[in-house]
């Protein structure tokens, strides 16, 4: 009667969490030496399906699961008692996969037509209500490849230092809500045209299946590619002993990400556009 919720609850999500690390070290020789580390992260959280079926809310309900784990190398060389170099190289590996109770849903037996893609139950935005069914779908990693190199030599006050480092960042996402549609349901078709404020039943207006809006996200994944590159030079000087002087130079340049599918786009200022003959182009 008074179009106000009448259903409270309390739910829990139960997270697991599985987390090592090792580490190996190992002298060839005195001079060489060398060691690798891996680290490694499991996080899992389940929803509470409060109803036992796809109809649990998708959004906030869903169920999360992520993959860490980083491996590093190093081979330290000790070239002379004042010239030493370090070498490192890296991988760090990230996996997130998340996923609504409302996958798998039989859409079929349900009677949806074809058109309406079978990845999830559709949202219902029913008016005065909590949705039912939705979510977000989200599966994607992200990799990167490091390698590391710097030489340190000791001469008199100098402390010398020179290096750079080469990054390959390889990232791959596919994230998207309303894959298989989204239906609203408001109070226009059942309130009463004489009197229409106040009036009307947003489950009324489900049940008699008159959908108000609706929508459907085509989604696509993204395959992105980038590059980091940096070098420097270093110089700690000990001008006596309560002085010292910190010097270096730096340089760092990455690139855009690029997909490659060439499906991105940005806005060049500077391009002439052939149509407009004016600077200014999406490309």
């Amino acid at each position: 009667i008074t179009n106000v919720n009448n259903y409270g609850e309390q739910t829990r999500r139960k997270t697991n969490n599985d987390q090592w690390v090792g580490r190996f070290d190992h002298n060839l020789t005195d001079k060489h030496r060398l060691s690798y580390r891996l680290a490694y992260n499991r996080n899992l959280i389940l929803p509470d399906t409060q109803f036992g079926n796809y109809l649990t809310q998708g959004e906030g309900n869903d169920i999360f699961e992520r993959y860490y784990s980083q491996q590093t190398g190093s081979w330290v060389w000790t070239i002379n008692p004042s010239t030493y170099s370090d070498f490192r190289v890296g991988y760090l590996r990230t996996i997130i996969y998340r996923d609504p109770p409302t996958s798998g849903a039989d859409l079929d037996r349900l009677g949806y037509p074809g058109i309406i893609p079978r990845v999830q139950f559709p949202s219902h935005q029913i008016a005065d209500f909590t949705e039912l069914g939705g979510g977000q779908t989200v599966d994607g990693g992200l990799h990167t490849i490091t390698a590391h190199q710097s030489v340190t030599r000791i001469t008199g006050n100098h402390t010398i230092k020179f290096g750079g480092e080469i990054w390959a960042i390889r990232r791959n996402r596919f994230q998207f809500g309303g894959l298989s549609g989204v239906f609203q349901f408001n109070r226009d078709l059942t309130n009463n045209p004489q009197a229409p404020q106040n009036s009307g039943y947003g489950t009324a207006t489900f049940l008699l299946g008159a959908v108000n809006a609706g929508s459907l996200t085509i989604g696509d994944k993204r395959y992105e590619r980038g590059k980091y590159v940096a070098g420097f030079l270093q110089d700690d000087w000990r001008i006596n002993q309560r002085l010292t002087l910190n010097l270096g130079l730096r340089y760092d340049f990455e690139t855009n990400p690029i997909d490659i599918y060439d499906r991105k786009s940005n806005f060049n200022f500077f391009r002439v556009n052939p149509i407009t003959n004016q600077p200014g182009v999406l490309e």
